[in-house]
C-alpha cells in the first residue's frame, strides 16, 4: 500500500479514496482517504519520473530480471 500525505500529514484531497473515505467517516474513513494506491508485493524501491510524474514501484522479485509498474500517475 502506497499513502499520499500532504506536508503537514494531512490526506491529500486528490488521492483516489478521498471521497470514499469523507463519506465512511471516523477514524476508518480519516485513514482511507490516505490511500494513494494498494496491491503491491515486496516493495523494494520507488522514484518518480522526472518527466511524466508518474510513480515507479520496483516489487523485489525471484528472477534475476527487475519488474517494475506505475503505481499511478499525479494527474
Amino acid at each position: 500500500m502506497i499513502l499520499r500525505l500532504n506536508d503537514d500529514g494531512t490526506a491529500a484531497e486528490a488521492n483516489p479514496f478521498f471521497a470514499a473515505g469523507a463519506a465512511l467517516g471516523g477514524e476508518v474513513g480519516a485513514n482511507l482517504q490516505k490511500v494513494f494506491s494498494y496491491g503491491h508485493r515486496n516493495g523494494v524501491g520507488m522514484a518518480f519520473d522526472p518527466y511524466s510524474g508518474d510513480l515507479w514501484e520496483r516489487p523485489r522479485t525471484v528472477t534475476t530480471r527487475s519488474a517494475k509498474s506505475i503505481a499511478s500517475s499525479p494527474a
